[in-house]
């Protein structure tokens, strides 16, 4: 059995350019393990904040924050309300890329509870939607039975469809797409970027699920 630091390595090792957030949780949505890519501007953003999509007659907030205040503002300038929002620029330092709400998730230096929050809730969203989908065939065989409609054929059909046991749910947003494989009683789960083969993703899901199913000793 991996110990938590031992699987953490592991997910590491599984981060690429494309993808950006692996980590292992259980049915409930309650996080073991995870890991994130320390590449900002590889991450996968689902924040609307941190983008900008100005224009000269209307600037976006980061537009207005990124630009160099005239010199009847810089005394007075206080930028400490921008750190409320996800895109946040550090006048300490020549950096100036911008992180999203999503980016923080694992950055260590960072405090706060909100990054972990944000993580537990899409897990927690990943979580449902296995199970909303794990439980689709009872709801098909209950809506047939309360039918009665399904001839010799459509029996057939509905015992194949029952026998089928949920491995893997692929779902795909505007901002990125996720795959949650299952893994014993656990569930894997990684995030890339919305440009990410599908079939990509897929491959690197089954890759590391089988990995991890050797390593966790875990009997399907």
């Amino acid at each position: 059995m991996l110990r938590s630091r031992n699987l953490k390595k592991v997910l590491e090792q599984a981060l690429t350019q494309e993808i950006s957030v692996c980590a292992v949780f259980n049915s409930d949505g309650v996080v073991l393990a995870h890991a994130a890519s320390p590449r900002l501007d590889t991450a996968v953003d689902t924040s609307r904040i941190g983008l900008d999509t100005s224009s000269p007659s209307k600037p976006s907030l980061l537009a207005l924050h990124n630009r160099d205040p005239p010199a009847s503002e810089r005394v007075a300038s206080n930028s400490s309300d921008l750190h409320s929002y996800g895109a946040i620029r550090s006048t300490d330092t020549d950096d100036e890329s911008t992180m999203s709400s999503f980016d923080e998730i694992h950055s260590d230096g960072l405090s706060g509870a909100g990054p972990r929050e944000k993580l537990d809730d899409d897990l927690a969203i990943a979580a449902n939607l296995w199970q909303s989908y794990e439980h689709l065939p009872n709801l098909i065989e209950r809506k047939d039975r309360d039918a009665d409609d399904m001839g010799d054929g459509g029996s057939d059909v509905q015992e194949d469809v029952l026998s089928n046991s949920l491995q893997m749910v692929i779902i795909e947003c505007a901002y990125g797409k996720a795959a949650v494989t299952r893994l014993g009683t656990y569930r894997l789960f990684l995030l890339s970027r919305a440009s990410t083969p599908l079939g990509m993703l897929k491959l690197k899901s089954d890759t590391l699920s089988r990995f991890l199913e050797e390593c966790l000793h875990i009997n399907n």
